[in-house]
């Protein structure tokens, strides 16, 4: 089986503003073209399917992610990125899902395993936060992998919408999402990581349970990125 290509995320690009756009259900309804122009975009998982013309398409998710997987967007001309773990597309990957042939259009990155849910532990001992190798993310959600991802471009800010770690989709009212119970306390675990880099990050979800980042409407998520121009 032909070996992966490992890769490293650009720090280079430099831009100033990062919009993650993920899948929760306070997206309903949105009209995405409003970002046109405002960032580099990550469109995450199925959210790559309805923001076409996003910068970058990412996932956690390695399944549909060999040489005839479907689950990236077909015909996006952005930068297509998949957090993968390291058996990946080997004859000995431990999942037979993951004995593919790897894409050379998709940017491998490391996937870097956390606990299981029934592995927490009180906050005041995690430690996860975001991987500083810039061909490393730190697992947990393919939401909190993009923001792994944006980290590594050293962007002024970064915009999340659609975290809302509850339960369900904007383009499908009867899917259902696993249990995200746990997106609060791994994204609050990257606050130190991010006032360092002296990184601002907004959440565009009004009614989050992430709440470790200030959160606001969609409607003054646009207007400070038309301030932000």
């Amino acid at each position: 089986m032909q070996g992966i290509r490992w890769s490293k995320v650009d720090s280079a690009k430099k831009t100033d503003t990062v919009i993650i756009v993920c899948t929760g259900p306070s997206l309903k309804n949105f009209n995405f073209d409003a970002l046109r122009g405002k960032g580099y975009i990550i469109a995450v998982n199925d959210a790559g399917k309805y923001v076409p013309f996003a910068d970058a398409w990412f996932t956690l998710d390695p399944w549909g992610c060999g040489l005839d997987g479907k689950q990236f967007p077909q015909n996006f001309a952005g930068d297509l990125y998949a957090a993968v773990p390291d058996d990946f597309a080997t004859g000995g990957a431990k999942s037979h899902d993951h004995q593919v042939v790897p894409n050379p259009k998709i940017n491998y990155l490391h996937r870097i395993p956390f606990h299981t849910v029934s592995d927490y532990k009180p906050y005041d001992y995690l430690s996860w936060g975001l991987n500083d190798d810039r061909g490393s993310i730190n697992t947990g959600n393919s939401g909190y992998g993009a923001l792994n991802l944006a980290y590594h471009m050293n962007p002024k800010r970064i915009i999340l919408l659609g975290v809302d770690a509850s339960n369900g989709y904007f383009f499908d009212e009867g899917k259902f999402t696993r249990n995200l119970g746990h997106l609060p306390m791994i994204f609050r675990s990257t606050l130190p990581q991010l006032k360092e880099k002296n990184i601002e990050v907004w959440n565009g979800s009004q009614y989050s349970k992430v709440d470790c980042f200030q959160r606001c409407t969609l409607s003054v998520v646009l207007k400070k990125l038309d301030s932000w121009k």
